[in-house]
């Protein structure tokens, strides 16, 4: 269908690098973590590093659950009721076993290895699709092919055909020829015969 070759599309934009998983800090994240964050008004740096965390977090959810899109969340990089859910998903879905509502190691670890073998997927839907298009192409130069020769064939079985129809009736006219000479000679001898036989009476 139009939606799924659309989603495929847009899957295949989504990927470990663009997701930022290569410059990633993977730090402890919870609703709690969040706010007591914001309220004590800590370092901008920890805030920028929560910020990006937090946008790994809800673009590779999104990337991996399929219910769940980057609109789903309000605003990303921001922990969220959604967020929350998101990660209570992603959790019971692979049962992880660690403490409700947090982004530890192990929630990290597990949703790197699932991005990774999405991208592998991916990877291999998008050659099989190359060599599905390659093969239709090819089977369609070999139909091509196959019409031109019976077109060839058709043409020389009617070249064929005309040239048989040609020496038929190339023979036939020599047949009249034939006959009508034979019929000349005929006419002449029995013209001889009969003025000789007047002169000799």
């Amino acid at each position: 269908s139009k939606d799924k070759e659309l989603t495929d599309v847009e899957d295949s934009k989504v990927n470990w690098h663009s997701l930022g998983w290569p410059a990633a800090k993977r730090i402890q994240l919870s609703s709690d973590i969040s706010k007591t964050n914001s309220e004590k008004g800590v370092d901008e740096v920890i805030l920028r590093e929560q910020r990006d965390a937090i946008l790994l977090l809800q673009r590779s959810l999104a990337y991996l659950i399929p219910k769940v899109t980057e609109d789903y969340f309000p605003v990303l990089g921001d922990w969220c009721k959604q967020t929350t859910e998101a990660v209570e998903l992603f959790r019971s879905y692979h049962n992880i076993q660690n403490e409700k509502g947090v982004v530890d190691a192990k929630i990290w670890d597990k949703l790197a290895d699932e991005v990774k073998k999405k991208d592998e997927k991916e990877a291999k839907k998008k050659e099989d699709r190359l060599k599905d298009q390659l093969n239709r192409q090819q089977e369609k130069l070999q139909r091509k092919e196959h019409r031109n020769f019976e077109s060839s064939e058709t043409y020389k079985n009617m070249m064929d055909a005309c040239q048989v129809n040609l020496g038929a009736v190339s023979a036939a006219g020599k047949t009249t020829v034939s006959t009508a000479d034979t019929a000349t000679s005929k006419g002449k001898a029995s013209t001889a015969e009969t003025t000789t036989s007047n002169g000799t009476a």
